[in-house]
């Protein structure tokens, strides 16, 4: 009897065993969401229409890993140094779509009277027309699963814990007072449900130019969404991309994706992950051997 019952113990363990690998394995395939480059991935209906399977463009080594949060905003606070246009609250903050208007109004504002105490403090033209002429840039997260602002907000703490992606993707708004325009990327093209996204850059439109009327005249920013078909790579960091465009654009705000070459856009992202990963190393060295003096 006791030598059925060790059978019968040792099957019911391996039953067990097998159903929480089971179980298991989707749920890792969901968290991870890797993309393979024979497209096998299955995403559910309920995705589809918020989700594009990425071109397959070029070879394995430009795929670029782990480019998130931190480096995100190491990159901002470099850039900011290299551009003068470039507000100062840009990428202070990590923007969702449920408080990007919020974030942007009170940051237009702040702005705002920054100029308003220029021209009442006598300071020069050129000082003046700087300070009305700027880029506010904001990294913007999502995820298609949230649907509520406290929602959005739980699910980024608990990617951030368990250094999941997941679902999550980042793209990037920019306001620009100087050519009166609201930018949106997203190197996926179309992730954000346009139902959810236009709203909102309607509204961060209307109200960029009631803050800044053009000849006293108020007149809505032009809308542009830079990205029309997907850019980015299977394996490939949204993230590097967000910098990527954003570097494009303040040098050149004409710069335009539309003539651009799937797989030289790769090349060129590439090129400029291995250029930023350098200075910003030697922006971080110098950071810390200005410390070291400081202390000595």
């Amino acid at each position: 009897m006791d030598k059925i019952s060790r059978v019968l113990l040792a099957i019911f363990c391996i039953l067990v065993t097998l159903g929480l690998i089971l179980i298991f394995l989707p749920v890792r395939k969901l968290l991870d969401l890797d993309i393979y480059a024979d497209d096998s991935i299955v995403i559910s209906n309920q995705f589809a229409s918020l989700y594009q399977l990425p071109h397959k463009y070029i070879p394995n080594q430009y795929h670029i890993t782990g480019w998130d949060t931190d480096d995100l905003i190491s990159f901002g606070n470099f850039i900011k140094k290299i551009h003068p246009k470039l507000s100062s609250l840009s990428f202070s903050k990590i923007i969702s779509i449920y408080n990007a208007e919020s974030i942007t109004h009170g940051d237009l504002l702040v702005e705002k009277n920054k100029t308003e105490h220029s021209v009442t403090d006598n300071i020069s033209e050129d000082s003046v027309s700087q300070t009305k002429n700027f880029v506010l840039a904001y990294p913007l997260w999502h995820h298609p699963l949230a649907t509520s602002p406290e929602d959005m907000w739980c699910k980024m703490r608990e990617h951030a814990l368990f250094q999941h992606i997941g679902l999550s993707h980042w793209t990037l708004l920019i306001v620009n007072t100087e050519l009166r325009e609201v930018v949106f990327f997203d190197s996926l093209a179309n992730y954000i449900n346009n139902s959810v996204l236009d709203p909102m850059l309607s509204d961060i439109a209307k109200v960029s130019g009631q803050m800044y009327p053009l000849e006293n005249q108020t007149q809505d920013f032009t809308i542009k969404k830079a990205a029309a078909t997907p850019l980015q790579q299977d394996g490939t960091s949204c993230g590097i991309w967000v910098a990527w465009y954003l570097d494009k654009y303040l040098s050149n705000p004409e710069f335009s994706l539309s003539n651009l070459d799937a797989n030289r856009a790769q090349s060129l992202l590439h090129q400029f992950y291995k250029n930023t990963c350098s200075q910003l190393a030697t922006a971080k060295l110098s950071s810390s051997s200005l410390s070291i003096q400081r202390e000595t």
